[in-house]
């Protein structure tokens, strides 16, 4: 909903305009696996899919390298997105212990500190793990691409190691600040010996993400993006503009050039039998009757168009597999602009829920973007790319600097 002072219209605000504005991706969800589950057996067959293909390997056995990849990536975003979780809730249990006092803070340190000690473990674990399976990756007898995606994904996950426990560490020492908190002094140690042991794993292996003291490490925030991207491009569908509405559009050309094309024999067999073929007369009504079937055509596709326009996307978008390039489903995609009275009621009222009677509501007249998206996606061929993914977002950014550049001035001078 936009104020009309904006000057939106059709025809200042074209839906292509909208679409060099908005980018859209769809990305599958990372699968929840607990930390305590990537360190046990318990999620042997998220490792499984990655080791497996190296007993064939180590067998002789020629093995596309493709599902490998994948299975490497999927489990480096698992590794990751449980981390992210353990933090969350450990953040959470921090926060809420300077507001305690006298032996419920003790409490709730200890409990803290039990906590720290479970992550530890299961922390060490699951990323030796981890390790234990993706050391494999460096045989000589393994596709170059699973060894660099391999490298990528170690580098990537002792990263978030390090990161992980320096921001507990961080919580640790806030906590120590306080009194009856002495117990986490052990544990803050042994997260910091983590950390500092993820930063010389990675200077060890030769990888370039790590911290220099006394340097600008202007290379880091791009070397961690470039791991992000290629770890996360497993969870990416790719999006690729296809033909949209081709058929019916054809039908309406088809049927407005019949319609004129009738028109056009009518009229020349009632001059044909009205007037001599080689009268002026007869010679300008047939240059009318030709103008007129021109026009005839222009119009009918026109308004054949837009009575058929409900069921023509403006775009329609094919999801394919980045990889293998197979289609996964469709995404058919159309804007328009509308005054806001032509918007339904239930949208309306909701819109004006938080305006105080009649007079407000009318001093806001409005322009309405209305956008209209439809997936289709296929869930068997989903699951033959990526076992185990249940879920997908769909994610739009819209970018609103056009219409803010028309806006008032955000700032306002008011004289006492």
């Amino acid at each position: 909903f936009l104020p009309r002072t904006l000057g939106v219209t059709p025809h200042s605000y074209p839906s292509s305009r909208f679409y060099e504005d908005t980018i859209s991706f769809a990305r599958l969800k990372t699968p929840s696996v607990a930390l305590h589950a990537l360190a046990s057996s318990a999620a042997d067959r998220w490792f499984f899919g990655v080791s497996e293909p190296f007993d064939r390997i180590l067998a002789g056995e020629r093995v596309d390298p493709v599902p490998v990849v994948h299975r490497l990536k999927l489990l480096a975003c698992i590794f990751r997105s449980a981390l992210r979780d353990e933090f969350g809730e450990l953040k959470r249990r921090f926060s809420g212990l300077s507001a305690l006092g006298g032996g419920a803070r003790e409490a709730r340190a200890a409990e803290i500190a039990s906590v720290l000690e479970r992550l530890r473990t299961n922390l060490e674990a699951a990323w030796r793990r981890l390790r234990d399976v993706g050391n494999r990756c460096e045989h000589p007898s393994v596709d170059e691409q699973v060894r660099d995606v391999w490298c990528a994904v170690d580098e990537y996950t002792a990263m978030n190691v390090e990161e992980v426990a320096t921001r507990l560490v961080e919580l640790s020492d806030a906590a120590l600040l306080l009194e009856r908190t002495e117990i986490l002094r052990p544990i803050r140690a042994v997260l910091a010996d983590i950390a500092v042991q993820s930063y010389h794993y990675r200077r060890g292996r030769g990888y370039p993400s790590f911290v220099l003291p006394d340097d600008e490490n202007e290379s880091l925030p791009h070397r961690r993006h470039l791991l992000k991207r290629i770890v996360s491009s497993v969870l990416y569908l790719d999006i690729r503009r296809a033909a949209s509405g081709v058929v019916v559009a054809n039908m309406v050309g088809m049927v407005a050039a019949g319609l004129a094309m009738l028109f056009a024999v009518l009229v020349t067999i009632w001059l044909q039998v009205s007037f001599d073929m080689f009268s002026s007369t007869f010679v300008g009504l047939a240059v009318v009757a030709y103008v007129l079937k021109d026009r005839i055509k222009e119009l009918g596709k026109q308004r054949l168009g837009a009575a058929f326009a409900k069921w023509i996307p403006d775009k329609r978008l094919e999801v394919r597999d980045q990889t293998t390039g197979e289609v996964l489903g469709e995404c058919r995609e159309s804007v328009s602009i509308l005054d806001a009275t032509k918007v339904e009621n239930g949208v309306r009222e909701l819109r004006h829920v938080d305006h105080q009677g009649k007079t407000e509501t009318d001093g806001r007249p409005e322009t309405v973007i209305r956008y209209h998206k439809q997936v289709s996606l296929s869930s068997s061929a989903l699951q033959r790319r990526l076992a185990g993914v249940d879920g997908l977002a769909d994610i739009i950014r819209f970018n609103l600097s056009y219409l803010r550049d028309r806006m008032d001035d955000p700032y306002e001078t008011h004289t006492i």
